[in-house]
Formats: structure tokens, C-alpha cells, sequence
């Protein structure tokens, strides 16, 4: 007897056999993110010593880009945006502690969808899973935290050796291709713990001193990772992808952190991809805000599926094609996280405390409280540090502005409430031991 299938059945199985060929003929995805990871850091962006042999030799293999920016200078933030494609106003996370819309899509979801086995080891309490909504999409979402900070109090993070303890090992034994595996670590993170055996000074103990030893620190771990990585997995079968979830000021405009500036130290970060479709060891100066990353690594591993994702591939630019990016918009909210158990900062959802725009080679900043308009020159002032909003530049600077307001204001009506809960007790000590409540 004859079978006649429904058009719209055929279309169903046609569908998934495509889907399933996706994940037989894919490559694997790699996504190490490193936290408060300044690009001065990096020696392959300097000429002096380098603090990260590691790194470099990843860059050596990789596409490094020289003009890479997060969208926000917070980790929850900020990593939302990556895995969504989308800023802050439109993913729902704006600040720490508030959570991503679950009806956003990820990267890992859209990855799962598609067979990958996907998993997650993430070292930042900012990162548990009731507190940023990233686990969405990953099979295993490991967010145990471990080491204890001050004086062995709170538990508030994972050392980069406890990250590779356990994310070496599902590689080793758990691992099935193809795969998309994150790992968040989180030194160099204030406090700055001070690592003696990779200190290149012994006497300089200060913020930057203690800070450069983490730097090395996690280079070092990084370095382990990624060894055992290409031992079990050739490279021709992974994309890896490198970047930092934001900056860090040390002590630039009389200020050590991140979070309540969008001042360059915090707002530049390094960005490198290793895939055998790239040319290793080129540089490139694109702008390339990292809600481009997700559809990028769809686009270079060959997917399709990535319409749900916001941001654009740069895979075309790369190629040879023309940027249609001609700037970068950036902002930032209050640091300290939401719904704290004290009942102290309850509103989960307000203005922005600072607003940025890159059109290279000007920046322009403005500050909502108090309203104020900064305007730089960056390659004649990389240090941000002479205002030329009121001089002949006025005229540019008053562009800029309408510039990034009419983006701000295209974004208002549109936010999408993300998930707000009083933080716990628990939450809000490990929360202030990573120094985003005061």
C-alpha cells in the first residue's frame, strides 16, 4: 500500500535530518572567558614583558582583534550579552543579581537544539544560575563555589585550579562531540589575592603588583587547559574563543574596580578566535562588541539557527567585506546587586548611570546624575583625560549625544523584564566579598 506523507510532515522530517547533519559535521565550541582581564594585560597587545605566555601562544593561533569592547562593565551583564547577542536593556540582566528574561534565547540553547552536548564551569558567584539565568541551554551548569575570601569567610568563587579540576576531566570522560563547553575563570577578580611564585617583582605588592600575579596566575591555568584540550581534541575540529567579560581601572580617574565608569580600561578587552578557517596569528581591527560573539561562532562553524540571537556575525568582515558597524554603544549600571537581603536597593530596574559611544577615533561619555557630556579624542588622548565636549568639538560632541540617545531611548519601551528575587542572606555576603555591595 502506497503512503503519502502530509506536506507539512515532510517538511517536519526534513528539517531534522538537516538539523542532525548540522551536529554530525560540526566543530566543537570552546568559550573561555576570564574575569576583570584588562587588554593591557596581554602581552601580545604590548611590547613589554609579558605576564601571559599562554595567552599569547593561543593568540599566535588565533585571529586577535585590537578593537574589541564589552557592552557593559559587569559580569552577569556582561555575559548575558554574549550568549545572547542582545544589551543589557534587552536581555533583562542589567545589573548583578537580576537575571536574565527566560524567554531569551542563548547561545547554549540554540547550540543544544542543534545536538550539542553543552556544559558550563563558572567561578563567580554573579554566575549562579538563580542569579544570571545562563544555565539556560547547558546539559551541566556547574556553578559550586569553593574558595573561601576574606579571612576564609565567604564562599564566592572557584581558583582557576578548581575550574581545570573539574572541566578537564568532563573533557577527559564526559565530553561527546560535538560540544560546546564554557569556562569562566575568575581571576584576576578583586581582591587581587598575591601570588608570590609568579610575582616578577617580590617587592611590589600594591593593587597592581597583586593584580599582575593573578594575571600570570590564570595565564598559567589557562595554559594547562588548553594543552590538555589539544592533546584530547585536534584543532581542526574546535573553534576556541578567548575574551574577558570587561576590564578593570586601577586607579585610573581615582578609581580601582569596575562597574561604575565606562572609561577604556574597563570597556576594552581581549578578544582572540582560533579556527582553522582563520588565518593564525592575524590581526584585525574591526570594532567588534561582544554581543557580535554568538552569531560569529554560528556563522564560522557553518550553523544555521542563529536568527534568535541578537547582534551580527563579523565572519563577512573578516572575509574582506565592508563593516556596516561604524560605532559601539556601551553603558553601565549601579554595581552593587539587587533585592538585597537587608531590603536595601529593592528597585531591580533603573536608568543607566552612565552611557557611552565609540565612533573611532572620538568617545563620547554622558553621565545621567549629574547630567554631563564628556567627549575624547582617542587616538591623540588614549587616557581619556582632556574633555573637548566644550570646545570647537562641541558640534561633534552634540551629535555623538543625539547619537546615543536616540539608541538609548529606541531601547526603553522595548525592555524586557528580567527575573527579580530578594538575594539571600548567603547571596548578598558572597556578593560583597566580590565587592559589589557596599
Amino acid at each position: 500500500m502506497k503512503m503519502i506523507y502530509p506536506l507539512k510532515t515532510l517538511f517536519v522530517l526534513f528539517s531534522c535530518l538537516f538539523l542532525a547533519q548540522q551536529a554530525v559535521d560540526a566543530k566543537n565550541l570552546v568559550l573561555i572567558s576570564v574575569d576583570t582581564l584588562r587588554k593591557d594585560r596581554v602581552g601580545v597587545y604590548l611590547d613589554s614583558k609579558s605576564l601571559t605566555p599562554n595567552m599569547d601562544r593561543l593568540a599566535a593561533q588565533s585571529v586577535l582583534f585590537t578593537e574589541a569592547f564589552t557592552v557593559v562593565p559587569l559580569t552577569s551583564p556582561s555575559m548575558c550579552s554574549v550568549m545572547t547577542g542582545l544589551p543589557p536593556a534587552l536581555h533583562g540582566s542589567e545589573r548583578n543579581g537580576l537575571a536574565k528574561n527566560e524567554k531569551v534565547l542563548t547561545l547554549a540553547a540554540v547550540l543544544r537544539g542543534l545536538g550539542y552536548d553543552t556544559a558550563a564551569f563558572v567561578s563567580n558567584w554573579t554566575l549562579k544560575a538563580h542569579l544570571c539565568g545562563l544555565n539556560q541551554g547547558f546539559s551541566l551548569y556547574d556553578d559550586q563555589m569553593e574558595d573561601k575570601r576574606w579571612a576564609g569567610l565567604i564562599k564566592g568563587e572557584t581558583s582557576a585550579k578548581a575550574i581545570n579540576d573539574k572541566a578537564i576531566p568532563w573533557l577527559e570522560r564526559e565530553a561527546k562531540e560535538p560540544f560546546f563547553l564554557w569556562v569562566h575563570y575568575t581571576e584576576p577578580h578583586a581582591p587581587y589575592v598575591y601570588h608570590e611564585s609568579f610575582a616578577e617583582d617580590s617587592s611590589n605588592r600594591g593593587v597592581r603588583g597583586r593584580y599582575d600575579t593573578e594575571v600570570a596566575f590564570v595565564d598559567h591555568h589557562i595554559g594547562l587547559f588548553l594543552e590538555r584540550l589539544d592533546a584530547l581534541f585536534p584543532a581542526d575540529s574546535t573553534t576556541v574563543v578567548l575574551i574577558a567579560d570587561h576590564g578593570e581601572s586601577l586607579g585610573e580617574h581615582n578609581y580601582v574596580g569596575h562597574g561604575r565608569q565606562v572609561y577604556d580600561p574597563m570597556m576594552r578587552v581581549p578578544l582572540m578566535i582560533r579556527d582553522p578557517s582563520l588565518t593564525a596569528g592575524q590581526r584585525s581591527s574591526i570594532l567588534f562588541p561582544l554581543i557580535d560573539l554568538a552569531k560569529t561562532c554560528m556563522d564560522l562553524m557553518s550553523l544555521q539557527g542563529a536568527a534568535g540571537l541578537g547582534g551580527r556575525s563579523e565572519l563577512p568582515v573578516l572575509r574582506g567585506e565592508d563593516s556596516p558597524r561604524k560605532w559601539i554603544f556601551m553603558e553601565t549600571h549601579r554595581g552593587a546587586a539587587v533585592g538585597r537581603a537587608d531590603g536595601k536597593d529593592d528597585k531591580p530596574r533603573d536608568d543607566p548611570t552612565h552611557l557611552a559611544v565609540y565612533a573611532p577615533p572620538w568617545k563620547a561619555i554622558y553621565e545621567l546624575k549629574p547630567k554631563k557630556l564628556l567627549l575624547f579624542q582617542m587616538q591623540e588622548d588614549p587616557g581619556e583625560e582632556r574633555n573637548l565636549a566644550k570646545t570647537e568639538e562641541n558640534d561633534r560632541a552634540q551629535a555623538l549625544y543625539e547619537l546615543l540617545m536616540g539608541w538609548y531611548t529606541q531601547q526603553t519601551p522595548l525592555k524586557k523584564q528580567g527575573r527579580h528575587r530578594p538575594l539571600s542572606s548567603k547571596d548578598t555576603e558572597a556578593l560583597r566579598s566580590l565587592g559589589y555591595i557596599r
